[in-house]
């Protein structure tokens, strides 16, 4: 659903913006800090006799709203696009019908993940998502 935003704003150049869109957060998990996070955990490993027991969540060092992630993605690509706000009355709406309802709950609603453990057990510095995408 946030890859579709992030195609509209690439190929047709406009974006997509909610109001609740701003509010939410979620975590991402770039391929830059994916690389990271794995071969920080080899060296890790390979250092100590004993194996980790933890579990770790692997993601960008902190969470980003659906439009902010969408910005990025456009800003990537060095598209700027057209913003198509939605009025809140639609999304009312949109919030109520049963075939939009889970596609719009799913854009606005938080999916967040933090990372410190892996950042202090392993000592692995993760970049921000606008950072990481932006120096792809």
């Amino acid at each position: 659903k946030i890859s579709l935003l992030g195609n509209l704003a690439i190929k047709f150049k406009f974006i997509i913006e909610f109001s609740k869109g701003n509010e939410n957060s979620r975590s991402f998990l770039t391929r830059k800090n994916l690389l990271l996070s794995v071969e920080n955990t080899i060296n890790y490993l390979m250092k100590r006799e004993t194996l980790i027991s933890d579990t770790f969540n692997l993601a960008d060092r902190y969470p980003v709203s659906t439009n902010e992630i969408v910005n990025i993605i456009a800003a990537s690509q060095g598209v700027s696009p057209f913003r198509i706000k939605v009025p809140r009355i639609l999304e009312l709406i949109a919030s109520k019908m049963p075939f939009i309802r889970n596609v719009y709950v799913n854009l606005i609603s938080n999916h967040s993940v933090k990372s410190e453990l892996l950042q202090k057990k392993l000592d692995v510095e993760l970049l921000e998502s606008n950072q990481s995408i932006l120096n792809d």
